[in-house]
């Protein structure tokens, strides 16, 4: 995961369901709109705030016609429903999708300075001492 957003957008990934819609990413879904329409395609991407991209999208309205877009973008106002997949896991797309999205790089091994040195001696005479008494 590449692009982790801003502060507030992962904010929001960790305490509501966006995260369980960003953890469908390229499945297809059906999403189910508030003026009654439907779009059914493949999840390209997924923000914070559940705004969703998707990819060879079906727009069906209220008189079953279907119209074919490459890709779509929905609002996440205009959200009303997002059908989940019987065969998907939540507990585990959820997990998956928070240790991807609190994975920090290892750092590198930084340099030794002699204030590190000195507090890494007091540390180990306190903890002498206290083994000590």
């Amino acid at each position: 995961m590449a692009n982790r957003g801003s502060k507030r957008e992962r904010f929001y990934f960790f305490n509501n369901l966006s995260g369980l819609v960003k953890s469908l990413e390229k499945k297809y879904i059906l999403i189910d709109l508030r003026n009654d329409l439907a779009v059914d395609g493949r999840i390209i991407h997924v923000d914070g705030f559940s705004n969703v991209t998707m990819e060879d999208a079906i727009l069906i309205d209220t008189l079953g016609q279907q119209t074919y877009f490459e890709e779509f973008f929905i609002h996440a106002r205009n959200i009303r429903y997002v059908h989940l997949p019987e065969d998907i896991n939540v507990n585990e797309q959820l997990e998956s999708l928070l240790k991807q999205l609190t994975y920090r790089m290892p750092r590198e091994n930084t340099k030794v300075t002699n204030r590190k040195i000195r507090a890494l001696q007091k540390h180990r005479e306190t903890v002498q001492n206290l083994r000590h008494k």
